[in-house]
């Protein structure tokens, strides 16, 4: 009898497995291709920026935004906008806990320069979701 169970334990699970196979494997994930822009961001005569950013903890909306920050400090950058950029940490210890805080400021100093980029395209890399902004300065 022990055995009748075991056959028809094996049996069961071969026949389970079989149908959860699908006829179309992949063995590596699929190559994004990525846009024209991003290797030639100037490519339309103006001043041209890739602001870039991974993942973000608070949404697709602060990844936006971050993309859109980095693409402006390249063009203010390119256009010889002196950026800097200040993180600070503070770890306080109190007790068994420690609280820590990052702050960060990206600090523009331009000259009377004013930037005014248009954002031309928006591209989200399917391999590992990081959004791209291309974004032109006239």
């Amino acid at each position: 009898m022990h055995y009748f169970l075991t056959a028809a334990l094996f049996l069961f699970v071969v026949t389970l497995s079989s149908g959860c196979n699908s006829d179309k494997v992949s063995i590596s994930p699929p190559v994004a291709k990525k846009p024209s822009w991003f290797f030639t961001p100037s490519q339309e005569g103006g001043t041209a920026g890739i602001g870039h950013c991974g993942v973000h903890i608070n949404g697709i909306s602060a990844q936006r935004a971050l993309a859109i920050s980095r693409a402006i400090d390249e063009i203010a950058t390119i256009k010889g906008v002196k950026v800097e950029n200040v993180t600070v940490t503070t770890d306080k210890v109190t007790n068994s806990s420690v609280v820590s805080t990052l702050d960060s400021y990206s600090i523009h100093t331009s000259d009377q320069k004013v930037i005014n980029a248009t954002i031309r395209e928006i591209w989200i890399d399917p391999s590992d979701q990081a959004l791209y902004v291309w974004m032109i300065a006239k």
